[in-house]
């Protein structure tokens, strides 16, 4: 079967690595895998297999003025058509909200299915009036949408055929457990460092809580002082998460090692993970 999958970019979050692991494993089942993203491989941090092929659609120059933001959008809608309809897709399926709508607008009239992924939870999750009015009315032409828990597949069907809302959770890589000593990941300390070890991971946004766990654990620090704290991701807040360490006097205990190639290794080494 040919596929093409649609994401904005192979940055380093948890919708881009689920992305990459669908498409490196369809191609190892035998799928012919087209990967479009709108930004660039300057923007990676996601590998992907050697067999995918990989296409770059350009994005808008969020700089620019609203009219020419407008001429850059329709022409990025017109090349995004453009080169999914060149890979011959039997399926398309997209990932994240504007991606998605983007997808779905230039997939009509094509009759070629198109599965929309949510990666997080819509109704937590701010987007303007415009995004919201879209998602409500392209997600209707999709083939499937598809969700992560029991919460969001009852939202989507408040406003969707609930037989085209399909709940799926993220998949988990499995390997052998191995001992982890020395270094886990990234220049995290494991077996160096005896000290007990909190773990978190995600992109260091605001929407992700960091800084409620990081004033959490200073509050529980004078009492377990010989923890620490590793925040292991990248984004947008790193700075004001490492003045926030600095302000409640644990950041000698709080690391943030950035992108984790080996994840496994890091939660294998921890004492305690906090989904926050």
């Amino acid at each position: 079967m040919r596929l093409t999958l649609v994401i904005a970019s192979l940055a380093g979050g948890g919708a881009e690595r689920v992305m990459a692991t669908l498409g490196d494993r369809w191609l190892a089942e035998g799928h012919e895998v087209t990967l479009v993203t709108l930004y660039p491989d300057s923007h990676d941090v996601m590998g992907i297999a050697a067999g995918v092929s990989r296409v770059v659609v350009g994005a808008a120059d969020a700089g620019a003025g609203r009219l020419r933001r407008a001429q850059l959008a329709l022409g990025r809608l017109i090349r995004l058509r453009r080169v999914i309809e060149e890979s011959r897709p039997e399926v398309v399926v997209s990932f994240m909200t504007k991606t998605n709508i983007l997808t779905l607008l230039a997939m009509r009239g094509t009759g070629v299915p198109v599965i929309v992924s949510e990666r997080i939870d819509p109704r937590c999750h701010r987007v303007g009036p415009m995004v919201r009015v879209l998602r409500h009315f392209e997600y209707r032409r999709a083939a499937r949408v598809v969700v992560q828990s029991s919460a969001v597949q009852q939202w989507a069907g408040s406003f969707l055929n609930p037989d085209r809302v399909v709940r799926i959770a993220n998949p988990v890589s499995v390997r052998p457990t191995a001992v982890v000593t020395g270094r886990a990941a990234d220049g995290v300390a494991t077996g160096v460092d005896a000290r007990p070890m909190v773990v978190a991971m995600g992109r260091l946004v605001s929407q992700k809580g960091f800084d409620v766990l990081i004033t959490a654990f200073a509050r529980l620090a004078p009492e377990f002082p010989e923890w620490r704290l590793v925040i292991a991701g990248e984004g947008e807040e790193r700075e004001r998460l490492r003045r926030l360490a600095e302000r409640e006097g644990v950041a000698d205990h709080v690391e943030m090692p950035g992108w984790v190639e080996s994840p496994s290794e890091l939660l294998l080494a921890a004492d305690l993970f906090v989904l926050s």
